[in-house]
């Protein structure tokens, strides 16, 4: 509207509250989740600009409240050689406009075969790539703040070696 809106909470206080903006399919909205109570309750407000807790004495514009998702994450390696249980593949790094800690995890369809410990992706333990049955693993890795998170697929291919035979058949001929 008009001019400056305003909400008070009478009985919510800053710490124990949280704020996100929601853009559910073109309908924006700000929702407070107060997590004093025993069972969190949430508020849906549109069209504030400024809000005040029940401990503070000023009213503050409500997005500095406002948690963004993380946007961006990357791998700085898209390569591993094959036969190498467990092999380090990269180190995962993302960018969080609030600065927020990040956590790493990994999904699709080839997931299983992949772990992330801290920022470093490896081959899940007694899993290793093998060019001669897959040149290529398709994951997802999520850079997540804790409330909201960001994907992207990566495509990591597999470098052939040259292998020992393993089966080699003598015939005599005269």
């Amino acid at each position: 509207g008009l001019g400056e809106d305003k909400v008070n909470f009478a009985s919510i206080n800053e710490s124990s509250a949280s704020i996100n903006f929601i853009n559910d399919q073109g309908e924006t909205y700000y929702e407070v989740i107060d997590q004093s109570l025993a069972s969190s309750r949430t508020i849906r407000l549109s069209d504030v600009e400024l809000v005040k807790f029940a401990d503070q004495s000023n009213y503050v514009d409500i997005n500095s409240y406002i948690n963004s998702a993380p946007t961006s994450i990357n791998l700085d390696n898209l390569t591993v050689y094959e036969n190498s249980l467990g092999a380090n593949i990269g180190i995962i790094s993302g960018t969080d406009p609030d600065g927020d800690q990040l956590t790493y995890s990994v999904t699709g369809a080839d997931a299983a075969m992949f772990v992330v410990a801290g920022t470093t992706l490896s081959f899940a333990s007694g899993h290793a790539a093998d060019m001669e049955t897959k040149s290529a693993y398709t994951i997802t890795l999520a850079a997540s703040d804790g409330a909201l998170t960001y994907n992207k697929e990566f495509t990591i291919a597999v470098n052939d070696i040259n292998e020992i035979p393993t089966d080699i058949t003598l015939t005599s001929t005269s």
